[in-house]
């Protein structure tokens, strides 16, 4: 049988910069296709990205691998992080992630759990695991994340092996991990209640887990529980029929002072309710509520949030309410939140006129990067130009 980790496919009259690759062991060949690289061979010629990036796109695998194809396939990628650094950095970090990526895949659809030795899989990966051990919180926790949430039968070996190696712990334990993901599960479940399953939810019963592990020590967990809350809370008041759910100043309130207190559970309470995508909703429940100056005094009170995986942050949410208010866009200067100043003030060119003396002032900052990002965001006049001079290095997570 041929290997589908060996060869590829392309059609000639295609050109380098539109191949389309498929692993042979997926697709019959037909007369005239050339046969492509495998991965240790591009590797090995210091191939350029793009053919890398091509032959991770290419990849449509299927839904599981017997053992020795596995160990075939996946631990020459996997490895292949420790062999990266004569690349740019930008390259050799676009090339890591696809490799983050196709792991994760290999360990969920492609892992067949009685074929392997656990052992020997963690042997032959030993470098990949180093390597995955040395990056940043929020790295290691989407990888762990996006493992349990694609595994409910097991958990997949690499979180085992973060677990007992302790790189897994503190505010982002196995067990803290674990919860978030379980209740991100509840909240994403809710989207498709039934208004049979809605009519026996009460808010003074349903948001008590919720509210209380606001009050976790992990933000994992507060970030994942501020999100369910939201879905209750929008759940009951749109889709029960008493709708007797806090009011939105009350909730708001409690929200806030738990920003205040550690950030992060704003902007996923947010993402909960539905605030930015059913805002016709938001105003029959919330039109005498001063959402602006909600998000003003939070923001001035409040720490950056951290980041949670696939869970939205309140200066996102800011960004997107302000992005044509240049009176906003200052006070996001003088609180510090330079980041949110300039991703709120490259939101929108069609804004540019109106925002103008105000980029022009940005762009004569003393803040190196603040004053890059808005020179290149008026050369170019696109959607967050130079966004990328704000990017600082990763750094570990809060608790």
């Amino acid at each position: 049988m041929q290997s589908f980790a060996a060869l590829t496919r392309v059609s000639p009259a295609a050109g380098d910069e539109s191949v389309t690759l498929l692993p042979v062991g997926f697709a019959n060949r037909t007369s005239g296709e050339l046969e492509r690289e495998s991965f240790p061979s591009l590797l090995a010629r210091r191939a350029p990205t793009l053919e890398f990036l091509k032959w991770f796109r290419a990849y449509p695998a299927p839904e599981a691998l017997s053992g020795p194809e596995w160990m075939e396939l996946v631990p020459p990628v996997a490895e292949a992080v420790a062999d990266l650094a004569w690349m740019t950095k930008p390259h050799r970090a676009s090339v890591e992630r696809c490799i983050l990526d196709f792991v994760q895949h290999a360990f969920t659809v492609l892992w067949r759990p009685e074929e392997h030795s656990a052992s020997n899989v963690r042997e032959t990966l030993k470098g990949f695991v180093i390597w995955l051990e040395s990056l940043p919180d929020k790295t290691v926790v989407r990888f762990c994340w996006d493992l349990l949430s694609n595994c409910r039968s097991f958990t997949p070996e690499p979180v085992w092996w973060l677990k007992h190696s302790g790189r897994l712990s503190g505010a982002i334990s196995y067990n803290s991990l674990a919860l978030a993901v379980a209740l991100a599960d509840e909240g994403d479940a809710m989207y498709w209640w039934p208004p049979e399953r809605w009519s026996v939810v009460y808010w003074e019963t349903g948001s008590v887990p919720y509210l209380e592990l606001l009050n976790h020590s992990s933000y994992l967990v507060r970030a994942s529980a501020s999100f369910v809350l939201g879905r209750v809370f929008y759940g009951v008041h749109t889709e029960t029929s008493s709708g007797r759910a806090a009011s939105l100043s009350s909730i708001l309130a409690i929200i806030r002072d738990r920003e205040v207190i550690t950030a992060g559970v704003a902007g996923p309470f947010l993402q909960g309710a539905n605030w930015s995508i059913e805002p016709e909703t938001w105003s029959s429940f919330g039109r005498d509520f001063d959402i602006k100056s909600w998000f003003m005094e939070t923001l001035r009170d409040s720490a950056r949030e951290p980041e949670a995986p696939h869970l939205q942050t309140l200066e996102f949410y800011a960004h997107e309410l302000f992005h044509s208010d240049g009176n906003a866009i200052r006070k996001f200067l003088q609180m510090g939140r330079r980041e949110l100043a300039v991703m709120t003030a490259t939101e929108e060119p069609e804004a540019i006129p109106e925002l103008l003396p105000l980029l022009r002032e940005m762009s004569m900052s003393s803040d190196l990067a603040v004053a890059s990002a808005i020179r290149e965001y008026l050369s170019e006049e696109f959607h967050h130009a130079g966004l990328r001079h704000l990017h600082e290095p990763d750094t570990d997570s809060p608790d």
